[in-house]
């Protein structure tokens, strides 16, 4: 395999900038609406947003990759 343009390679730098942003800011922008207490939610429903919410962050990540290599 021979890259046409290994410079775009160097974006791949953002990535890990990209996962530290993602575990600051995921703890405060995790919920869709704001509930005045937990006590109203089971825990199953707060883990499985929490799920969905890593699953979202590293299909986004991992499409980025591939991205960056297509453009590569």
């Amino acid at each position: 395999m021979e890259l046409e343009n290994p410079f775009y390679l160097i974006l791949l730098i953002f990535i890990p900038i990209l996962v530290f942003w993602y575990q600051k800011k995921g703890k405060k922008a995790e919920a869709l609406f704001q509930i005045s207490s937990k006590s109203f939610l089971i825990n199953e429903v707060i883990e499985a947003g929490t799920k969905k919410n890593n699953l979202l962050k590293t299909l986004q990540l991992l499409t980025l990759f591939l991205i960056i290599l297509g453009l590569s």
